[in-house]
């Protein structure tokens, strides 16, 4: 993603949303120097997109997405690397990512800048990126969906708040994650942020026996400091 003001967009709306949620929430911040209040936290996400770590980099925080370097140009997923990356943005791509593709030998390498027409090739390999599509229920023993799904229902039996922004609820395994997580942390509070929150909870999360607050707004119309009560 090289678009300025793709980039610039990002920036603001995204600016708007990490500084709030810090504020309203007391969290700490991954960059307290830099005087942006990009704060430390989970992100749990089913979008393969690099927004999330654009606007880190933009903004000059760090991001943990679970992926290391073994050496240049090789990279392993390390699930020990999340519970190391307290002061970070912690991004948890549970269907995947453009950010790292396999290439035609099995290794991992990070995306170069996608090429407009034609296969993508690194280092005269093809390459690849592994993506779980909607529908598709049989990824549960995958790596690292699997070590990726646990740290989702971890996250979600110790936390207070859990806040789910423009998500349909789609994937039986994540709403079977949601439903056990709150059996046991009944205090967890969860918020679906979406133009139709009302119809996704009455349709995906009542059957289950769950309840949410719904905020029907869109993601830029959102404001942690005032929609969460």
């Amino acid at each position: 993603m090289n678009d300025l003001p793709v980039i610039n967009k990002i920036e603001s709306v995204y600016g708007k949303f990490f500084r709030e949620i810090a504020q309203k929430f007391n969290l700490p911040l991954c960059n307290p120097g830099h005087g942006q209040e990009t704060p430390s936290l989970d992100v749990f996400t089913t979008n393969y997109d690099n927004v999330i770590e654009e606007y880190c980099r933009s903004m000059g925080a760090q991001v943990c997405d679970g992926f290391k370097e073994t050496f240049r140009g090789n990279y392993v997923f390390d699930v020990n690397s999340f519970p190391l990356a307290q002061a970070d943005v912690r991004l948890h791509k549970l269907h995947g990512t453009v950010t790292y593709l396999r290439l035609a030998n099995g290794q991992l390498d990070r995306t170069p800048i996608i090429p407009e027409t034609g296969p993508l090739k690194i280092g005269g390999q093809l390459a690849f990126p592994e993506l779980i599509y909607p529908g598709t229920h049989n990824y549960i023993s995958k790596e690292p969906q699997l070590e990726l799904l646990f740290l989702f229902k971890q996250a979600l039996q110790r936390a207070e708040v859990a806040l789910i922004i423009g998500y349909s609820f789609r994937d039986p395994n994540i709403v079977e994650i949601l439903r056990c997580a709150v059996n046991r942390n009944k205090s967890m509070r969860i918020y679906v942020v979406s133009p139709s929150a009302k119809k996704v909870i009455r349709q995906r999360l009542t059957p289950q026996g769950l309840t949410a607050v719904p905020i029907e707004k869109t993601f830029e119309r959102f404001a942690p400091g005032t929609d969460l009560r």
